[in-house]
């Protein structure tokens, strides 16, 4: 669906060694303090993964890491077997229930661009169609005219339409609370049909 002729498909991922401190955070969800310590782990193409554990055990800080959103501390990085600096999840991670301006808040909600501009953005630099990718993600074509802090829960699948759009290969969550989970299951279940692809 979604193409680029610049874009290098990655099969294989290995972290070693990860040490990362961080407060990740969410519009409207929260921020906490997490860490992970001396974390390995080789993640394959194709594949669903999901760190099961209390909040602050490490899962939120490795999906804030692999969405390129924190830089750890120490730890390496391959792509299919090659050394890489932690720069590469900037351009291959992509952080869900969120959009492309991660800074603070407040610049956050000034500049920021409508969900459709967004996703027009990632269409014209890598292909794909527009309507495809509505009608793939379940969105409204009214509602994705406003910024994602101004669409309740469809955010989530105007996130993932954005990452997708802008042709990235890690779709990472934030860590959320059996609730949650239990809430958006059949949303999230969409997007991994899409991304297991």
């Amino acid at each position: 669906m979604v193409q680029s002729n610049d874009l290098v498909l990655i099969n294989e991922l290995t972290i070693k060694n990860l040490n990362v401190v961080c407060d990740p955070k969410l519009f409207n969800y929260g921020s906490m303090r997490d860490s992970l310590d001396d974390f390995s782990y080789t993640f394959k193409k194709g594949m669903i993964y999901g760190l099961i554990g209390e909040c602050c055990a490490g899962g939120w800080a490795l999906s804030y890491v692999l969405a390129g959103r924190h830089k750890p501390l120490s730890g390496e990085v391959l792509a299919d077997d090659k050394k890489q600096e932690f720069t590469l999840f900037k351009q291959l991670g992509w952080y869900l229930g969120d959009d492309n301006y991660k800074d603070d808040m407040k610049t956050k909600n000034i500049f920021a661009k409508s969900v459709h501009a967004q996703i027009i953005k990632g269409i014209k630099k890598n292909g794909g169609n527009y309507q495809e990718i509505l009608d793939v993600f379940k969105l409204t074509d009214n509602r994705i005219k406003r910024k994602i802090s101004h669409i309740g829960n469809e955010r989530w699948n105007a996130s993932a339409a954005i990452g997708y759009a802008h042709s990235r290969q890690i779709f990472c969550f934030p860590w959320l609370s059996s609730g949650w989970l239990l809430r958006h299951k059949a949303r999230f279940q969409i997007f991994f049909r899409i991304f297991k692809i």
